[in-house]
């Protein structure tokens, strides 16, 4: 579909509700966490060869302590050949885990972002696959939240799990293999930390998981404060609002502040506690190893390895502790991510109909309401011909652009039916059917780029030769051509930094370049000046030949010479025919005349 503007998404959509499907509910912890583990199945080999360097190292890591014991029992012994083997030893073991650490932690980070530049790929595919309804109901500000601190929380998981939690746990059980070997009653005064560690970790978690998704929440509703600030600024100072709008951001900033506050007092509670946990630890290894020394039932070598033990011991499980408790935050992120991802699409089902529309267009019975109770459109009937110029007209909220929208197949009507060459417009392919039209909307936008880059959107692979054509036949050519890099002119987010009446045209000549079966023109002329609308219309005619136009307009002077014209009131057609019919008439089209 050429779509000419999105911004505002036509005018009353901002009141929809979805009735594209049920919202997905929001996952369980442990099913949101074996879902964002299954994102990145792509990355498998990758992951597992990182972990077997990573798990090597460990191994390597796990040793040094008892071969620090051994070293010490050397010593005290005057076995100076042995300490020069394990001094040795010790060194290749270092050099060994620095290399191993190093390269599984590169691979790790590679296959991250690889997942992550996925999984913010597909958010994006589905974002543009979802129906407008979806975004009339939620901030923008909060989808791009969705994009990058949801998606930034959600990178860390892979290095987290695959890299810390499996080495932490591989060490905490290598090491406790080892300490019993070595000594069951000092292993005993290690161990005993473990149910303090992970009770901690455990009660600090469930708070700090309602923290965290909050501050994710409110982290969205800044960004749609700040979002609706830029584009309405003009608006806000014009009215001297400013002191409003500066309240209203305090409120959001201060309800991000207070959850991430408490998150973060919460989760900062865990390091201390698990300090006084390990040196109550070390004090233990230290009085038991002390006295199994004096007895001799232990050399001086075991203990020093305990002691080693005991620090490296303590190291793995307060990781464990910190990876369940950041991992929330992690989770909060990930799930907001998945609810897009799990928004029923607009219907794109690729074995419907896909032939080209001709434009014989016919609404039966048709009633339509953005909020059940609030109907729009009440039983309307009417019917067009290919290639007829038809014009709705009406007040304020009587439901032209609902019509528009109904035939464009943004919105499903809820009853009756709307044809297209005698089809139900539900039987032809989603993303075909849009393609055939072509829609100028009463806001213009343009994206940052050249001028070039904005005509050409409607198709990408046309020509600069066409493209001046589109622009010749719209009037705005010699416009362009008074812009000092005229059609490699770089407009602004919007195209802000050109006129309203210039946005317009080139709207209008980037909706030509598609060549779409079906025009509409949704107030198309009621941001450019008289002159400006006449060429306009002159070249819009010329356009309109042979295509089925739709046109939606306030000055009435633009469709005289429509083919039908359909005086929309109050959700119903009132009226319908020619302008010398309706004149005749003397009803409510005469009125809006005079």
């Amino acid at each position: 579909m050429t779509q000419s503007s999105k911004k505002g998404n036509m005018n009353g959509m901002s009141r929809a509700s979805s009735r594209f499907g049920n919202k997905v509910r929001p996952k369980s912890l442990k099913e949101t966490f074996k879902r964002l583990l299954g994102t990145f199945i792509s990355e498998k080999k990758a992951l597992i060869a990182a972990v077997m360097m990573v798990f090597i190292a460990t191994t390597g890591t796990i040793t040094v302590p008892y071969l620090i014991g051994r070293a010490t029992d050397a010593i005290l012994d005057r076995e100076t050949l042995l300490l020069s083997k394990l001094v040795l030893m010790l060194l290749c073991i270092y050099v060994l885990i620095s290399f191993l650490n190093w390269l599984g932690e590169f691979m790790v980070t590679k296959a991250s972002q690889n997942s992550v530049h996925k999984l913010r790929t597909q958010l994006f595919e589905k974002m543009e696959s979802l129906p407008l309804e979806y975004f009339d109901k939620r901030s923008h500000g909060d989808l791009m939240s969705r994009f990058t601190n949801d998606i930034d929380a959600v990178s860390s998981v892979i290095t987290q799990v695959t890299i810390t939690f499996l080495t932490s746990l591989y060490t905490v059980v290598g090491i406790t293999l080892l300490m019993i070997w070595l000594n069951v009653v000092l292993a005993m005064a290690v161990l005993i930390s473990v149910p303090l560690i992970f009770g901690l970790s455990k009660m600090i978690s469930k708070k700090t998981i309602h923290q965290f998704k909050g501050q994710q929440r409110a982290l969205g509703k800044i960004n749609g404060m700040v979002e609706e600030t830029v584009y309405g600024l003009d608006i806000i100072q014009s009215f001297g609002n400013e002191a409003t709008m500066l309240k209203r951001f305090k409120i959001a900033n201060q309800e991000a502040y207070q959850y991430g506050r408490s998150a973060q007092i919460w989760s900062g509670l865990l390091m201390p506690l698990m300090n006084v946990i390990n040196n109550l630890t070390f004090s233990m290894v230290g009085l038991f190893g002390g006295y199994l020394v004096i007895k001799g039932h232990v050399t001086v070598g075991v203990v020093t390895s305990f002691i080693a033990y005991s620090r490296q011991f303590v190291r793995p499980l307060n990781e464990l502790a910190f990876i369940y408790n950041s991992l929330m935050s992690a989770i909060a992120g990930a799930e907001r991510v998945f609810e897009v991802l799990d928004e029923v699409e607009a219907i794109k089902t690729s074995n419907q109909e896909r032939t080209p529309v001709e434009g014989h267009i016919a609404f039966e019975a048709v009633s339509f309401s953005y909020a059940s109770d609030v109907p729009v459109l009440k039983a309307i009937n009417f019917e067009f011909m290919k290639g007829q110029r038809v014009a709705i007209v009406g007040p304020t909220g009587a439901g032209k652009t609902s019509i528009v929208n109904l035939l464009s197949n943004f919105y499903k009507a809820n009853a009756g039916r709307i044809r297209v060459d005698g089809k139900n417009i539900l039987e032809y392919d989603y993303a075909h059917y849009l393609s055939q039209f072509g829609i100028v909307l009463q806001d213009s936008y343009l994206f940052s780029g050249s001028i070039y880059d904005n005509i050409r959107y409607g198709k990408l692979e046309a020509t600069d030769a066409e493209i001046k054509a589109a622009t010749k036949l719209t009037g705005v050519h010699e416009m362009i051509n008074k812009l000092p890099h005229k059609y490699e002119t770089k407009l602004t987010f919007g195209g802000l930094n050109i006129s309203q009446g210039e946005r317009q045209l080139i709207t209008i000549a980037r909706a030509l370049m598609a060549n779409p079966k079906i025009l509409i023109l949704d107030e198309a002329t009621s941001s450019v000046d008289l002159k400006t609308e006449k060429e306009v219309t002159k070249a819009m005619t010329e356009l309109q030949k042979g295509r089925t136009s739709v046109i939606i307009a306030h000055r009435l002077s633009t469709i005289r010479d429509a083919d039908l014209i359909l005086v929309v009131k109050e959700g119903q057609i009132i009226e319908q025919g020619s302008h010398e019919s309706l004149i005749q008439q003397q009803g409510y089209y005469n009125q809006m005349l005079s």
